[in-house]
């Protein structure tokens, strides 16, 4: 399957989840889960200002795509994986994830994630030592692609300019 096509079937659901944080100030989520090469998408959760629950994909299925909010904060950080969302995509070999913020009109990236490489293992294994700092570098390394762990493969901005009509604008 090409990533980012796959992806990109999933878009309008994204930009409605990231309107809704931007009403809300509050997390939103699904999965999409892969079984013979079909995609499924769960239901879209909604959580809390910190975090969303989102539902598991069933017996002998993959997680495709892990999609999330993160509500506004004027900063770059905005759309990059916290260390729980890479640890929780690195534990969950989830192939891909994608990080949606209001901040900017809207901005959409996606990731590849690869469970198996050396940097998701020191990653992981900083992280379940309680050495948020080293685990921290580790995830540094990602936000410059420099990390065989996760590559960005898909930036989308401007996402709420054509959703809600003024609203997007306020």
């Amino acid at each position: 399957m090409s990533s980012r096509t796959d992806i990109e079937k999933f878009l309008d659901n994204m930009v409605d989840m990231i309107f809704n944080t931007k009403r809300t100030g509050r997390e939103h989520g699904f999965r999409v889960c892969e079984t013979d090469d079909s995609l499924r998408m769960s239901d879209i959760c909604e959580g809390d200002k910190c975090s969303v629950a989102l539902e598991k994909c069933p017996p002998r299925s993959t997680t495709f795509l892990d999609m999330h909010t993160h509500p506004p904060r004027q900063s770059i950080t905005a759309t990059l994986p916290s260390p729980s969302d890479t640890l929780n995509a690195i534990k969950g070999r989830i192939r891909f994830m994608c990080i949606g913020s209001p901040i900017d009109d809207g901005v959409l990236r996606c990731y590849e994630v690869d469970s198996d490489t050396e940097d998701a293992r020191l990653f992981r294994k900083a992280m379940k030592d309680g050495k948020s700092s080293e685990a921290i570098k580790h995830l540094a390394r990602v936000y410059l692609d420099e990390s065989s762990m996760m590559k960005q493969v898909g930036l989308w901005e401007d996402l709420l300019l054509t959703k809600g009509g003024d609203d997007a604008s306020e």
